[in-house]
């Protein structure tokens, strides 16, 4: 199976707040792939497979999943201040990157965040590169990540 997407991770829980956190960044990137003037092109994992709902059992989701890494050649892990360090589907990800030999980079919300410390999975596994959200990011993003 050819791998060309790009899987944002993220942990779409445990924030309200709309003008911050995991699943805002991944908003915003999306609104990015889809102003035309940006040059911001990727192909989204996501896409890949429908939707698994919160009342799904496990094994659906974990196949969504499973399906969605299948496509991937990259993922790009979001992590802010609302990251769970135990979120069972997001640690599930990661190890899951692993085992496929796909590189993680990782997007922090601040400065603040540690790597190790914010989600269990990462506590002993080097990522590809990581940036901190802030100017500048659509570009490293783009030029050093995504080679657009």
């Amino acid at each position: 199976m050819y791998r060309n997407g790009i899987y944002i991770a993220f942990d779409g829980g445990g924030n309200t707040d709309i003008e911050s956190g995991d699943k805002n960044i991944y908003r915003l990137m999306q609104a990015w792939k889809a102003n035309k003037d940006l040059n911001f092109d990727f192909i989204d994992s996501h896409d890949f497979t429908g939707n698994a709902r919160d009342t799904s059992s496990d094994e659906t989701i974990k196949a969504h999943l499973r399906e969605r890494l299948s496509h991937s050649k990259m993922m790009i892990l979001i992590l802010s201040n609302a990251t769970r360090y135990n979120n069972k589907f997001l640690n599930f990800e990661v190890e899951e990157a692993k085992k496929r030999f796909i590189n993680i980079y990782v997007i922090k919300e601040s400065n603040n965040i540690n790597l190790g410390s914010t989600l269990a999975s990462l506590s002993q596994y080097d990522v590809k590169d990581y940036a901190v959200w802030g100017e500048g990011i659509m570009d490293q993003i783009k030029f050093k990540w995504l080679n657009i």
